[in-house]
């Protein structure tokens, strides 16, 4: 997770964040990107079995974060019995 003490994300535009080129009114003056990054690293997360999100209240800051599944690591295979070594 990432977190930040910045102006927050109200409710009503939580989930548009995420949408591509969305950009918040709310940035005001604040320098803008492309609208682009949010929804590149939700699709990246997802294709992994992941999600992402946030939490944010206006004032206080946001908290991103990422979820991916836990890897599995296949099993070696069996050994052959009475093979040379």
């Amino acid at each position: 997770s990432v977190a930040d003490r910045g102006i927050g994300i109200a409710a009503s535009e939580q989930d548009r964040v995420f949408d591509r080129f969305y950009q918040s009114a709310s940035n005001g003056a604040l320098p803008r990107g492309t609208g682009i990054g949010l929804t590149i690293a939700k699709r990246f997360t997802e294709l992994q079995g992941g999600r992402v999100g946030l939490e944010s209240e206006p004032g206080l800051g946001s908290t991103f974060f990422v979820s991916l599944p836990a890897a599995t690591v296949p099993a070696p295979p069996p050994e052959h019995a009475g093979a040379a070594t």
